[in-house]
């Protein structure tokens, strides 16, 4: 909802207080004739952060609900967001494989009916994509039943031009995560993206960035689908291929391909499945990926409770998996740089009551401090 946005921008400029007031513990600091003075100049420098992060991720069943609870014309969404640039806006998760690009209303009639199921102003295509009866009038909000069934969606071409506007107006950038499960026999069906780009190219929206799916190994359990790690990798290929072809984008950054799963790799086993299905993605994609992209969450919304968000315990979680992720990059694929492209407090939507409130900050604030002070 805008209001759990809401309380997660407050958050995340409340930890970047908080982290500083930790870090200047440590840093020479004066105060004179009410001026305060600072100097990092005797501090070593540790790391380096990206200017964009952090960054927002919205989940592309927003626009399968007509941007549902986003108010793009907001002055307080606007007014935060624009405090949080440079930044990107990520369009992906779950429901991006069942997205469809389609330029323009009048060329709804040329597609197949099963992919309007999307509250369109049309009153032909009006049954919200949520519905679980063909008139419209029961809908149902447990998306991971919407997501077992596969129920496509529309974006049109003014849904892009709306997102994309929000972005050029608070100085973000978008992340346009492209539908995986376009396929012609084993590959990925480029024909959709193509339409999208020209599109783009049309309205001269340049500043896009680019993905493939999402949670590549975990599909066999949102969408019901299995895609085979190697080609995967060769899907990544083609795309980049096909932004060579643009003059447009051309140089456009394209990340992937966002893994999931890395919580469940144990210290005590070697074999850690999610790495194992990324290692083969890179083998085939020929270092096409600007940038390696996966998701961490501490807990799972549907379970979590108040004691968990305040354990450790769950807090080292993170520690461990950002090392694991970090040594196994740095050996199959050294240079890359390695994005968080998708994490939170806790996966599935977040926990209600919790997720949205003051106690996740210490998520958020455990994760900067570990990212800023880690040399890794």
């Amino acid at each position: 909802t805008m209001a759990a946005s809401a309380a997660a921008l407050k958050l995340g400029l409340l930890c970047s207080m908080l982290l500083c007031s930790v870090l200047l513990c440590s840093v020479p600091v004066s105060c004179y004739d009410g001026v305060l003075s600072v100097d990092v100049g005797q501090l070593d420098q540790i790391t380096t952060v990206s200017d964009r992060f952090l960054s927002v991720a919205i989940d592309s069943h927003v626009v399968a609900e007509r941007w549902k609870n986003f108010d793009f014309q907001s002055e307080k969404v606007l007014n935060m967001a624009a405090a949080l640039a440079p930044a990107y806006m990520r369009l992906g998760g779950t429901a991006a494989d069942l997205l469809t690009f389609v330029p323009n209303t009048w060329d709804l009639g040329n597609i197949p009916d099963k992919l309007t199921w999307n509250n369109l102003t049309s009153s032909e295509y009006s049954r919200p994509w949520c519905s679980t009866s063909k008139n419209g009038s029961i809908e149902n909000e447990n998306l991971s039943k919407l997501y077992k069934e596969r129920k496509k969606f529309v974006m049109t071409g003014k849904d892009l031009e709306t997102l994309y506007n929000f972005c050029q107006a608070v100085g973000w950038s978008l992340l346009f995560d492209l539908n995986v499960l376009k396929r012609k026999r084993k590959s990925w069906d480029s024909g959709n993206a193509k339409q999208l780009l020209h599109y783009a190219e049309r309205n001269d929206f340049q500043n896009i960035s680019f993905e493939l799916g999402n949670e590549p190994n975990s599909l066999k359990h949102h969408l019901n689908f299995t895609l085979p790690a190697r080609q995967l990798g060769k899907d990544f290929w083609k795309l980049k291929a096909l932004l060579k072809q643009s003059t447009f984008f051309e140089n456009s950054t394209l990340v992937g391909p966002d893994i999931n799963g890395v919580r469940k790799c144990s210290p005590l086993h070697k074999k850690c499945k999610a790495l194992t299905y990324l290692e083969k993605v890179l083998s085939t994609s020929g270092g096409v990926m600007d940038a390696i992209t996966w998701h961490q969450y501490y807990l799972d919304g549907h379970t979590a409770n108040l004691s968990q968000f305040v354990d450790v315990n769950v807090l080292d979680q993170l520690h461990y998996q950002l090392d694991l992720v970090t040594s196994f990059t740095q050996t199959s694929s050294p240079g890359t740089p390695l994005w968080l492209g998708e994490t939170s407090s806790a996966y599935g939507g977040g926990a209600h009551g919790l997720s949205n409130s003051f106690v996740a900050g210490f998520n958020w604030l455990d994760k900067e401090l570990y990212i800023f002070t880690s040399k890794s």
